[in-house]
């Protein structure tokens, strides 16, 4: 019994030891990457702007050159609207400092520093990336002129990676030798090629308006290729590698390939970017494309892992417009059953007991991926009137419902089943299943 009990003392020495240390990782980790930045990020609770969960960026008060570059970028930021670019809330400006809210995100760096990226979510996120500077380079005629790690952020609602950090951004037709010497002293290291880099005791030699405007971004992005691969077992392909190397670090800015060629590259895409590509431009897709793809859809999600899945795929197939599109098939059946149980019951579940799972139906995402990632996307779904929609969430109301607490219940589902002014049409059921399983008092 003494045994036993210094076995379970050390056991939770060594756990408290691991947080410790995983705590002071996340620090130095921030650390970096806000002195890389110029601004400050608060990874406290987020705020609520508008009914928006935000991210909140501080700089301390002052003048001069970098606080003008900082307002710029903000400017920046509210008027570029993309996927692929950090989402801007709201801005404030006073004696206090300065404060930019945007979308829920996370620093790439961190992302990088915990390890947690697996090699179809690189993939994924660079491509982003790209997206972002081809629209940049091809309809804005911006070049950003600082990109790196510290101003790549994630999104903590789909993954997907966010170009931030604008202080340095100018039109590619007014970047002449003046302006390039003024953003130097704030442009990372890797951000800056050979052309802007100090040669002898000449100073700095800065190519002007006459290099292509993507140049210098290109550049860069291709140092953030290998910063992203470095130390990874597995680094993909070596063609990427050698592109990198061999032309979008070449020497003579004019030699290195346009984003819109990087894009076309095989190594920039896999599945998950080739579905993720589908169902965004699922408004042009014609009948028999869009017939196809949902066709083939349920196969493709459960060859790939779950956690991909999860993070990468169900925040752009939950959506209503692609319910509409792909109507009641079998993608829905599989990825709203949940997984059995590893207990007959659970203290955290509304229901007891473990569901009825049809011969023909394969879940596709663990519990743990399932409660993070599908429940809060059909919580805000419930809210959707569209027909469609409403009537496949009741077709699996059982399964979802199963995993809710009893307070998700009342507070987010039950009211919404109620007001349905479809159920009648459909079935009596779901009403009654969740009535069931409440008390007389919540009823």
């Amino acid at each position: 019994r003494d045994r036993s009990t210094m076995g379970g003392e050390q056991s939770a020495n060594r756990r408290a030891e691991a947080e410790e240390d995983l705590a002071e990782e996340e620090e130095k980790v921030l650390q970096t990457q806000d002195k890389e930045h110029l601004w400050t990020i608060l990874h406290e609770e987020a705020s609520s702007v508008d009914g928006e969960e935000s991210c909140v960026f501080t700089r301390t008060p002052g003048k001069g050159f970098e606080a003008e570059l900082c307002c710029r970028g903000v400017q920046h930021l509210r008027h570029l609207r993309h996927p692929n670019i950090l989402k801007f809330l709201c801005f404030e400006q006073s004696g206090a400092g300065l404060v930019l809210r945007t979308e829920p995100v996370v620093p790439l760096g961190m992302v990088l520093g915990m390890g947690g990226l697996r090699a179809e979510g690189r993939v994924v996120g660079w491509r982003g990336v790209a997206e972002g500077l081809h629209f940049l380079h091809s309809k804005a005629g911006l070049s950003h002129n600082n990109l790196h790690a510290g101003c790549i952020f994630v999104s903590t609602s789909s993954s997907q990676w966010r170009i931030g950090g604008m202080e340095a951004m100018e039109l590619s037709s007014k970047m002449d030798a003046e302006f390039l010497k003024s953003i130097l002293p704030i442009r990372h290291p890797t951000a800056v090629p050979p052309e802007d880099k100090e040669k002898g005791v000449k100073g700095p030699k800065f190519g002007a308006g006459v290099l292509p405007g993507h140049s210098r971004d290109v550049w860069a992005f291709g140092q953030l290729l290998l910063d992203v691969v470095k130390g990874k077992a597995n680094t993909g392909d070596a063609t990427m590698l050698s592109y990198v190397q061999q032309r979008m670090l070449h020497q003579n800015p004019s030699c290195r390939p346009t984003m819109k060629e990087i894009l076309a590259q095989c190594w920039m895409r896999n599945e998950v970017t080739e579905i993720i590509a589908f169902l965004s431009n699922l408004a042009i897709k014609t009948s028999q494309q869009k017939k196809t793809f949902f066709s083939g859809l349920n196969q493709q999600i459960h060859s790939l892992p779950s956690s991909v899945v999860s993070e990468y795929l169900i925040p752009h197939l939950l959506t209503p417009f692609v319910m509409r599109e792909c109507g009641r098939g079998e993608v829905w059946r599989d990825i709203f059953t949940l997984s059995p149980s590893p207990s007959p019951s659970s203290p955290t579940s509304a229901f007891q007991g473990t569901l009825d799972i049809d011969q023909d139906t394969c879940p596709v995402l663990a519990r743990e991926e399932y409660k993070a990632h599908v429940l809060p996307t059909v919580f805000n779904l419930l809210q959707c009137r569209e027909k469609c929609v409403r009537l496949i969430l009741l077709q699996h109301l059982k399964q979802f419902t199963s995993c809710c607490s009893k307070e998700d219940l009342t507070r987010d589902v039950l009211p919404e089943v109620a007001s349905n002014q479809f159920i009648l049409e459909y079935s009596h059921w779901p009403f009654l299943h969740i009535s069931a399983n409440q008390k007389e008092t919540q009823l």
